[in-house]
């Protein structure tokens, strides 16, 4: 297995929720496929970073599958249940770009609730600039290069520098964290992520 933490980089996610609500709120979480290990990480992830954070209270969680559509419709319930929420804590982009149409169809923009998410692509990275994402988790996206060279390295018979122990077949290597997405660098990752498509327009205009 060739990728960075997915548990380093929600937790680094979270602090920074944690510091944008003073530390007190409640947040609702969009997860990935559940049971997949991605999902199962972020959420770790999360959980680690708001263990000292007592202000703040997960009031709801729901599975969005990754993608878009899902998100709409847990955050359409997430919304009528819940008069409060401070933020929306997403393991994906998709799901929240869901959960903003959600927000902004129920009338709720005014509420200013903040959205901390994962993936790296310039879209995200270009949303957070646009203030439709607090922040983003910075994915790299050269994981692909870097398992070729891995591969061809094996394949020679050279020794992959820094390999881990794997709990299952093969081994694992773990890229380096990389630095949170904010409004303050997203201008410096704009293009150093993955994807050449926009992000769509906020719908709360």
């Amino acid at each position: 297995f060739i990728g960075q933490s997915n548990v380093t980089m929600a937790e680094g996610v979270a602090a920074e929720m944690v510091k944008m609500l003073n530390g007190a709120g409640n947040v609702v979480e969009l997860t990935g496929l559940i049971g997949s290990s991605p999902a199962i990480d972020r959420q770790k992830g999360m959980q680690e970073a708001l263990a000292a954070a007592t202000g703040i209270k997960v009031v709801a969680t729901g599975d969005a599958e990754w993608i878009r559509d899902p998100a709409v419709k847990l955050m359409d319930d997430f919304l009528v249940a819940h008069e409060e929420i401070g933020a929306v804590f997403s393991h994906a982009e998709e799901s929240s770009w869901g959960a903003q149409f959600s927000i902004a169809r129920a009338n709720r923009c005014g509420a200013n609730i903040l959205h901390f998410t994962h993936d790296g692509s310039n879209a995200g990275f270009q949303s957070v600039k646009d203030g439709l994402f607090a922040a983003d988790g910075n994915y790299s996206p050269f994981i692909g290069d870097v398992g070729i060279r891995a591969a061809l390295m094996a394949l020679q018979g050279q020794e992959i520098p820094n390999r881990e122990e794997y709990e299952f077949e093969g081994f694992l290597y773990r890229l380096p964290d990389l630095p949170v997405v904010t409004a303050e660098n997203a201008d410096a990752w704009i293009g150093k992520g993955w994807g050449d498509f926009a992000p769509p327009e906020n719908p709360c205009g």
